[in-house]
C-alpha cells in the first residue's frame, strides 16, 4: 500500500494529471481509505513540491503544474470525502484591508526657496516643482478651472 502512495506523490511532483487520478482510483479500488490517500499521497507530494520551491529548486510554473495534478487526484477523492465522517479542517478567509494603491506625498522648500512636491507615484520619489504664479494661472485657465490664481503667500490646498 505504501508503494502506491509513493507513486501518487512522485507523479504529483512531476505534474502527471491523468496518472495521479488513475492511481488514486486504483488505490480506492484496492480498499484504501480516502483520508489515507489524501494525507499519504497527495499532501505528501505537495509537501515535497513546497520544500523544493522554498529551496529554489522549483519555480512557480512547476508548482502550478503539480497543483493541477493534485486537483486531478482531488477530483476523484472529493465526493468520497464529502460522504465520509471526516471533520472539516475549517475555512480560511484571505483578504486585504485598506486601499492597496495608496501613495504618499510630501512637500517642502529647497535651499533656493523653491517649493517642491514629492509624490511616490512619480517614479523613485523625484522632486517636482509646484506650478505657481503665472504658470499656475495659465494651467488653470487652460483646464477650464474656475479657481482663483494663487496669491503666492505659501503652500495651500490649491498648490498641488
Amino acid at each position: 500500500m505504501a508503494d502506491i502512495l509513493q507513486k501518487i506523490a512522485s507523479n504529483l511532483y512531476n505534474g502527471e494529471n491523468e496518472v495521479v487520478a488513475e492511481l488514486v482510483q486504483e488505490a480506492l479500488d484496492q480498499g484504501m481509505a480516502p483520508e489515507e490517500l489524501l494525507a499519504g499521497g497527495l499532501i505528501a507530494g505537495m509537501d515535497e513540491v513546497g520544500k523544493d520551491f522554498k529551496a529554489g529548486d522549483l519555480f512557480v510554473p512547476e508548482v502550478l503544474i503539480a497543483a493541477r495534478a493534485m486537483h486531478a487526484g482531488m477530483g476523484v477523492l472529493r465526493p468520497l470525502l464529502a460522504e465520509s465522517d471526516v471533520p472539516s479542517a475549517g475555512k480560511y478567509v484571505i483578504g486585504t484591508v485598506g486601499r492597496p494603491a495608496r501613495h504618499r506625498q510630501e512637500s517642502g522648500q529647497d535651499d533656493a526657496g523653491r517649493r517642491w512636491l514629492r509624490d511616490d507615484r512619480s517614479g523613485g520619489g523625484r522632486k517636482a516643482r509646484c506650478l505657481r504664479g503665472r504658470r499656475a494661472r495659465t494651467s488653470a485657465q487652460n483646464l477650464g478651472d474656475e479657481r482663483p490664481a494663487d496669491d503666492d503667500d505659501g503652500p495651500d490646498e490649491n498648490d498641488y
